[in-house]
């Protein structure tokens, strides 16, 4: 577990990160401290919706490591939950494609969480432990990931609901 004083300095982090997203793309964001249900502090950024019109969050955190674990890296984790319901029928479907988009996705990946039955999209970010995240680097790594999520969403979704099957996406992603 990290210290308090790692805590403290990953919450100013945040923040730091919170006033580059709502100055330079102008989406909101807000922070989530550290509580007994949550093992975190988290930023939560308020998204475009979706193609169709749902909206988004993603949730940038820094992962918990103890200070000894790592000498020379922090790492920060993009997080964002795809605003698709599985059916039952399709879920195998949609665990096979999810692995092959992950062979094309050129930043991150996609899972299904098996608590609550979403897809989510899922980056770890490594940062130098002792430097100041740079802006344009850190805005440059977090469009690319938004820019996966959306290549890949509606895809996903068609498989999710049945529209399309696993042979038709290969197909598609060759």
């Amino acid at each position: 577990m990290t210290s308090e004083l790692t805590d403290a300095k990953y919450l100013l982090e945040l923040d730091n990160l919170r006033d580059i997203i709502t100055e330079e793309l102008r989406l909101d964001a807000q922070i989530i401290e550290r509580s007994e249900l949550l093992p975190v502090s988290s930023l939560v950024i308020t998204l475009e919706s979706d193609y169709k019109e749902r909206p988004r969050f993603a949730s940038l955190a820094y992962l918990p490591l103890s200070d000894d674990e790592c000498e020379s890296i922090k790492l920060l984790q993009f997080y964002l939950a795809i605003p698709c319901e599985i059916k039952s029928d399709f879920q195998q479907a949609v665990e096979k494609v999810l692995l092959l988009i992950n062979l094309k996705a050129p930043i991150g990946s996609f899972t299904i969480n098996e608590e609550s039955k979403e897809v989510v999209a899922r980056y770890v970010y490594s940062l130098g432990k002792f430097k100041i995240v740079d802006k344009e680097e850190f805005l440059e790594t977090f469009m690319l990931f938004m820019y996966t999520v959306d290549q890949f969403s509606g895809l996903i979704e068609e498989v999710a609901i049945g529209i399309k099957n696993y042979e038709s996406v290969y197909k598609e992603l060759l």
